[in-house]
């Protein structure tokens, strides 16, 4: 789930500069984060896939959603059914950092 700004042009994405000014970010982490936040509200994902979709290496989407869960732009939970089997990840994207003040 992406939680965002709503826009009403589809055609570009509109991104906050409090993320590309973020001096905490590696490039990595602020080029995937745009890529997330340009796709739509119930669009869903996962690592693989977007190691795929942005022709990087899985280890560097790994590494760049890890940092961004440690600095509050995403929100990871394990979703399980019937007796605690795991079933995926639900990933919360966010344009504004969830109880994170950045270093401009």
């Amino acid at each position: 789930m992406i939680y965002r700004e709503k826009l009403e042009n589809k055609k570009y994405a509109s991104i906050d500069n409090k993320v590309l000014r973020d001096k905490n970010l590696t490039l990595e982490a602020k080029g995937l984060l745009c890529y997330m936040l340009g796709n739509t509200e119930t669009w869903r994902f996962n690592e693989k896939s977007l190691a795929k979709c942005t022709n990087s290496g899985i280890t560097k989407v790994r590494s760049a959603i890890k940092l961004l869960i440690q600095l509050g732009y995403i929100n990871r939970k394990r979703i399980c059914g019937k007796n605690g089997v795991f079933l995926y990840m639900e990933y919360e994207v966010f344009e504004n950092p969830l109880n994170y003040k950045p270093k401009l």
